[in-house]
């Protein structure tokens, strides 16, 4: 009776489709579900369910996380990559530079006219 010459057997299906709908069944939209909240929850100003808690970060291993402190340490390391990445440019280059420039400053702040009691006259 196996052969392929046989037409296939076509299997009835239901009506509503539930056997061939492997999911778990849905749960209704939430307007349903919170009436029933509410009446748990008659008068909740949030302390009770959290709603006004503040965040708690956690890593990766479960300990929690003080945000305050961690960008700390962050701009303390930044400050030593920083320091670090002078070091690389030539600390002594950088001062002349800016004595350079604090030299011509002062040079630019004098006037144009020069008199005999000029203290910087060369």
């Amino acid at each position: 009776h196996d052969s392929d010459s046989d037409p296939p057997v076509k299997r009835r299906r239901h009506q509503n489709g539930s056997d061939s709908d492997p999911s778990p069944p849905r749960r209704s939209s939430k307007r349903d579900a919170s009436p029933s909240r509410r009446k748990a929850f008659p008068n909740s100003d949030g302390k009770n369910t959290g709603k006004s808690a503040a965040t708690v970060y956690r890593s990766k291993s479960g300990k929690k996380i003080d945000l305050v402190k961690k960008r700390e340490e962050d701009a303390k390391k930044a400050q030593e990559k920083e320091k670090f990445m002078d070091w690389g440019k030539g600390v002594v280059q950088k001062k002349e530079m800016e004595t350079k420039v604090d030299d011509l400053l002062y040079e630019m702040s004098k006037p144009l006219t020069r008199t005999r009691d000029d203290a910087d006259l060369e």
